[in-house]
């Protein structure tokens, strides 16, 4: 009996031992081993009932079942229907498409419980960079396998994190990944990712941080990258903390409060230190005090408003109090101030600067490098009112070192001294002794003989009259060829018949005079003082006519004091004969101490001159 596949069959037909016994016919031993041979074959190529033997091939059912099965209990068995769906532990939904670990009734395609730890471990063996993955997927196909493309704002896959409230379970937290923006065909999934809280006494998720496919993360915003690519919204007043862990550690907050105000708090006693390239630049204390911490370092802006456009403007933040800026030096330092450039390269620029040191308050307008030297000036009503050049002058009212050459209104005062005051009319210079009567003008000199400084003269009001002390009228005048020798003080001077010539000018006061050498000459200008050195365009002599001055006469000349002097025609004086003022006069000696003396013996006395 050979096995067929599906049947067992005999297989030696009508020659079969069995056929011989219908007829009769003896059996042959030969026959009959041949059949027997075919049986054990048959049962060789088939299952024992006990299992003694194991398959060879593959078992074909043709549709029908195992039935009767025992439960498996060890690997290499069967697991039967009871056990794949009865939830100990596994649950098979066949009616919904669903599986169970530990429940009854899955209520998800993936239903997994436990009473114990639970997780998913999902690994990955081979010898690559590679690692496990996790893939939620979403099409728009109605069937399994269909690949529709999804639309803008459709969630591809969410993750719930639920706690059971008693009778059931509710959503706690919540990540899901969405289409952000419209898909295209390959390599083209805009996708973003929200986060989600339930707040308490809720049971709704509400959104607390989102990443854009732009990359840009908001939390407590839903459309970042407005103003940045990381943007912290929430209630009216909105901040983002950031903490150091250790002991007494500095906390920084940003915050947006309201409609009102922006901060930047350290919250804590700290101070706010500011770094570019790794470098502190700036340091606000927690006092509230502010230190750039970088020589050289500049403060740059426009901090105009809608009036007064590229002004700086510090104000208090007191309502209706006063503002001031105190700038103060460091330590044990002692100078502080303020430096206004002229060129952003400040190496290389002008500049006007205010300081304060343990000395002097300075004023000072100065230069660094290739800069310029540049005069200070003052204005009111947009109008210039004094100026200090580099050269030291100050001028008021005009920029004009010399208003009376020019011939421009103003006053300048020169570094060495020099006062110079032009006005278009009335009085140039106002003096008023209010109280006393005493000088009003002095007039000082070092010159020789006398002490280093000695006062010469002065004008004074006594009573309402104006004196003028040590007075001595004097003259210019000029040698007839514009020379200018040596020529002794005291010399007796007449007058010629020219007058004298300045640049510019017609004079017709001033004639030109030479050395009297006339006896009694009536033409008697007055007698020498000396050469204007401050006036170098022509050489001009100083000639004193009227007033306290002196007089030479010759060696040996006896003298009485009310003596009348007349010229004596050598360029020296000699007593007049009597003592009537005549026109050639010169003056009366009034004391008979003698100065000036000359090599040749002449010699100067105190004279007061009439000859003006």
């Amino acid at each position: 009996m050979a096995w067929s596949g599906g049947t067992f069959t005999r297989a030696n037909g009508a020659t079969e031992w069995q056929d011989d016994a219908a007829l009769g016919i003896g059996i042959e031993a030969g026959l009959h081993d041949a059949q027997d041979n075919d049986l054990a074959t048959g049962i060789n190529t088939c299952l024992t009932k006990d299992g003694q033997n194991t398959p060879t091939a593959n078992l074909p059912m043709g549709g029908f079942k195992h039935t009767g099965a025992g439960v498996a209990t060890a690997n290499g068995q069967y697991l039967t229907y009871d056990q794949v769906n009865d939830a100990s532990p596994i649950k098979i939904d066949f009616a919904n498409d669903r599986l169970g670990l530990n429940t009854s009734t899955p209520a998800f395609t993936l239903d997994v419980n436990s009473t114990g730890n639970l997780g998913e471990a999902i690994a990955r063996f081979d010898n690559t960079s590679g690692g496990a993955g996790l893939f939620f997927r979403k099409s728009r196909g109605a069937a399994i396998g269909t690949n529709t493309i999804v639309s803008a704002s459709d969630t591809i896959g969410t993750i719930n994190f639920q706690g059971a409230n008693g009778t059931g379970f509710d959503t706690a937290a919540q990540i899901y990944a969405f289409v952000d923006g419209t898909p295209g065909a390959a390599t083209d999934m805009p996708g973003g990712l929200i986060f989600s809280t339930t707040p308490d006494a809720s049971a709704t998720p509400a959104e607390r941080m989102r990443i854009t496919s732009a990359g840009n993360v908001g939390i407590g915003r839903t459309n970042p990258g407005t103003y940045g690519n990381l943007e912290v919204g929430g209630s009216a007043y909105a901040a983002t903390g950031i903490v150091s862990s250790s002991a007494s550690g500095a906390v920084l907050i940003l915050a947006a409060n309201g409609a009102s105000e922006t901060r930047i708090n350290t919250n804590t006693n700290h101070p706010m230190v500011f770094y570019t390239n790794n470098t502190s630049r700036m340091t606000l204390t927690a006092a509230g005090n502010l230190t750039m911490n970088t020589a050289g370092a500049t403060i740059g802006g426009d901090f105009s408003n809608a009036t007064v456009n590229s002004k700086n403007a510090i104000m208090t933040a007191t309502n209706n109090d006063n503002s001031l800026v105190d700038i103060i030096p460091n330590g044990t330092a002692t100078v502080s101030g303020i430096y206004c450039h002229n060129n952003s390269a400040r190496t290389n620029s002008g500049y006007v600067a205010i300081t304060s040191s343990s000395t002097i308050n300075a004023l000072i307008s100065d230069r660094h490098g290739s800069g310029s030297f540049l005069p200070l000036a003052a204005y009111t009503n947009g109008t210039e009112r004094w100026r200090l050049d580099t050269s030291g002058n100050f001028m008021i009212g005009t920029a004009n070192t010399d208003p009376v050459a020019n011939n421009v209104t103003g006053v300048a005062v020169g570094p060495t001294g020099s006062v110079n005051i032009g006005r278009a009319s009335a009085a140039g210079l106002f003096i008023s002794r209010r109280t006393t009567d005493g000088n009003l003008v002095e007039f000082y000199s070092d010159h020789d003989p006398g002490p280093a400084v000695a006062l010469i003269g002065s004008i004074q009001n006594n009573g309402g009259v104006i004196s003028y002390l040590a007075f001595c009228g004097s003259h210019w005048s000029q040698l007839q060829d514009n020379t200018a020798p040596t020529i002794a003080i005291g010399t007796v001077i007449e007058s010629i018949n020219e007058m004298c010539e300045w640049p510019g000018e017609t004079e017709n006061r001033l004639p030109k005079a030479k050395i009297s050498d006339v006896t009694a000459s009536t033409a008697i200008y007055g007698v020498f003082v000396g050469w204007d050195t401050d006036w170098t365009a022509t050489n001009d002599m100083i000639v004193a006519s009227v007033g306290a001055y002196l007089c030479r006469v010759a060696a040996g000349t006896v003298l009485q004091i009310g003596d009348l002097l007349e010229s004596a025609g050598n360029g020296m004086a000699q007593v007049q004969a009597d003592d009537i003022i005549r026109s050639s006069t010169i003056g009366k000696v009034t004391a008979l101490t003698q100065s000036h003396v000359e090599a040749d013996g002449s010699f100067c006395v105190p004279t007061v001159l009439y000859c003006g």
